[in-house]
């Protein structure tokens, strides 16, 4: 081992807490950037659950099932687009009832 004070370290302990400082603010910054990337997904998760059951809800009529329940949903779905709904709302409008 040399007796030559290593350069490539810090050498005061100001240093060494501003580094301890910056590292803790980087991590931070991470965190916060991770925990943003979460929530997006969750929404998303939570729209697409919401897609799943639209898409159960409403196989039978695309389908051509003939029973009550899917004549009951035909009569809800064609109601509620004849009001005026479309699309999601019009199939969230008729899960409804």
């Amino acid at each position: 081992m040399s007796d030559t004070p290593r350069t490539d370290t810090f050498s005061y302990p100001s240093q060494i807490a501003a580094s301890n400082v910056d590292m803790v603010a980087a991590l931070l910054m991470q965190f916060e950037a991770m925990e943003r990337e979460l929530t997006a997904l969750r929404a998303e998760c939570e729209a697409l659950r919401k897609d799943a059951a639209r898409l159960e809800w409403v196989l039978p009529i695309v389908t051509g099932e003939d029973d009550a329940v899917t004549n009951e949903r035909t009569l809800r779905v064609g109601t509620i687009l004849y009001s005026g709904l479309t699309g999601r709302a019009a199939i969230d409008e008729a899960m409804k009832k």
